[in-house]
């Protein structure tokens, strides 16, 4: 697939709303410090509403560089709701 899969334990996600080749790394790091004071949870969602092939790329590099930072397109987040 082209994209991860939610855990089953997610009851609650950050999400990052990305499209086109948008610079979201930003946005993704600032969760990374507010995830980081609630304990590592929740999961970190990069949610695909667009992306370019340099966005995927971008996206694919943080989900491989953090633990629990996830790639979904809209319809994923869906079918994967608790």
């Amino acid at each position: 697939s082209l994209h991860d899969a939610l855990p089953i334990s997610a009851r609650a996600v950050l999400l990052v709303p990305a499209r086109g080749s948008g610079d979201f790394s930003g946005p993704v790091a600032q969760l990374l410090d507010l995830r980081r004071q609630l304990r590592g949870l929740p999961p970190i969602v990069i949610c695909d509403c667009g992306l370019d092939e340099a966005g995927l790329s971008r996206a694919r590099e943080l989900t491989q560089r953090y633990d629990n930072v996830l790639l979904l397109a809209p319809e994923e987040i869906i079918q994967n709701l608790p």
